[in-house]
C-alpha cells in the first residue's frame, strides 16, 4: 500500500515538473513587450458586425442582439462608428443611437449600377431619418478597384450632397486623392485610408510614413478637412516586403498612432473593431485580422501596459499540457 502511494507521489512530482517546464517554455516564447501608453478612448472604429460563420457573400447576417452586443463592447472605448453599407445590418444606426453613439453612414458602390441605386436611395433615407448620423461616405475604394469612373462617382456624390446639409465624401487611399484633384471639389471633406502595411512599410517606419502621406494631402488641399477613414495594422497575415503582421506590431502601431492623435487631434477611424473571418474570400488570409477584438469578441491587446506576443498563451499551455497526458 505504501509502495503504491510512493509511486503515485513520484508520478505526481514528475507530472508537476513537466507542467512547470511546459509553462516556462511557453512563457519564454511569449515575452511581454513594453510599448508606448495610449489613451483609453478611440475617436472611432470602422465596424462590420459579422460574427464567426457569417458573411455578406453568403447572405448570412448577424442578429440584432449580436449587433447590440458589439456596440455595447465598443461603447467604453468610443462614441463613433463608421459603417459601409446602407442595405445590410441597418439596425446598427438605431442601436447606436440608443447608446448615444454617432454614425458615419455609408453606401457601398461597385459595378452593379442597379445595386448602387438602391444603396444611394437607402442612404438618403437614413440621413433624413436618423439624427445620430453625423456624415456620409459614398463608396469605399471605388476608384482604387476601378469599379466606377470619376464622373460616375462624382454624380453619386453630387446627388447625395444636394439632399443633405451633412458632410459627404468618398473613401480612397491617399494616392487616389492626389491623382484626382477634380474629385476634391465634389466632397465636403477628404476621407483617406492610410494603411502602410499594404504598402510593405516596416513597422518601425509605418507611423511616420502614414503621417507623411497625411501631410501630403494637407499640403495639396489646405482648405479641406481630412478624416482618416481607415488606419490600422493586422495581427496576422502575409509578410508584404518588410511589413510583418503580428499582434505585437498591431498593438505597437495602434498605440503609437493613438498617442500621437492626442497631440494632433486627428479625426479618424481605426480599421477595425472586430476581426472579420469572411474577408478571407475577398482579401486573402490577411484580411480578417485587423480588429482590436478577435472574432470571438475578445480584445486582442490592451492600450496600456505590456503586450504579450500571444494573449491566449496560458490557455494554450494548459490544453497542450493536458493533451500530453492523454494515453496513446
Amino acid at each position: 500500500m505504501n509502495f503504491r502511494f510512493k509511486r503515485l507521489g513520484i508520478a505526481f512530482i514528475f507530472a508537476a515538473l513537466f507542467v512547470l517546464a511546459h509553462f516556462l517554455i511557453w512563457s519564454l516564447f511569449n515575452q511581454a513587450y513594453l510599448l508606448i501608453e495610449a489613451p483609453k478612448v478611440v475617436n472611432g472604429f470602422a465596424y462590420a458586425g459579422y460574427q464567426k460563420g457569417q458573411s455578406p457573400l453568403q447572405r448570412v447576417f448577424p442578429s440584432t442582439a449580436e449587433l447590440a452586443n458589439d456596440l455595447s463592447l465598443l461603447k467604453p472605448l468610443t462614441n463613433k462608428v463608421r459603417i459601409y453599407d446602407s442595405l445590410e445590418n441597418t439596425e446598427v444606426i438605431p442601436l447606436a443611437a440608443r447608446l448615444d453613439m454617432k454614425v458615419t453612414a455609408g453606401a457601398w458602390l461597385d459595378r452593379d449600377l442597379d445595386a448602387n441605386r438602391r444603396q444611394i436611395n437607402a442612404l438618403k433615407q437614413q440621413i433624413k431619418f436618423y439624427p445620430n448620423i453625423e456624415r456620409a461616405i459614398v463608396g469605399n475604394e471605388v476608384l482604387l478597384r476601378t469599379d466606377l469612373s470619376v464622373p460616375q462617382l462624382i454624380a453619386y456624390l453630387d446627388e447625395v450632397r444636394k439632399e443633405t446639409k451633412l458632410p459627404v465624401s468618398t473613401a480612397e487611399p491617399w494616392h487616389v486623392w492626389l491623382k484626382h484633384p477634380e474629385l476634391v471639389k465634389h466632397v465636403s471633406f477628404i476621407a483617406v485610408h492610410l494603411l502602410p502595411y499594404h504598402e510593405g512599410i516596416p513597422i518601425e517606419q509605418a507611423l511616420d510614413y502614414a503621417m507623411y502621406r497625411y501631410q501630403e494631402l494637407l499640403t495639396a488641399y489646405p482648405r479641406k478637412k481630412i478624416v482618416i477613414s481607415e488606419i490600422g495594422w493586422p495581427s496576422n497575415g502575409p509578410t508584404i516586403n518588410a511589413a510583418v503582421a503580428s499582434q505585437v506590431n498591431q498593438a505597437k502601431f495602434v498605440r503609437e498612432f493613438l498617442a500621437l492623435s492626442t497631440k494632433q487631434n486627428f479625426d479618424y477611424y481605426l480599421i477595425e473593431a472586430f476581426d472579420q473571418p469572411w474577408k478571407t474570400a475577398i482579401e486573402g488570409w490577411g484580411g480578417p485580422y485587423w480588429g482590436m477584438f478577435d472574432a470571438n469578441r475578445v480584445q486582442k491587446y490592451s492600450l496600456q501596459g505590456a503586450v504579450p506576443e500571444d494573449t491566449r498563451w496560458i490557455i494554450k499551455a494548459i490544453w497542450s499540457s493536458l493533451i500530453a497526458f492523454i494515453p496513446i
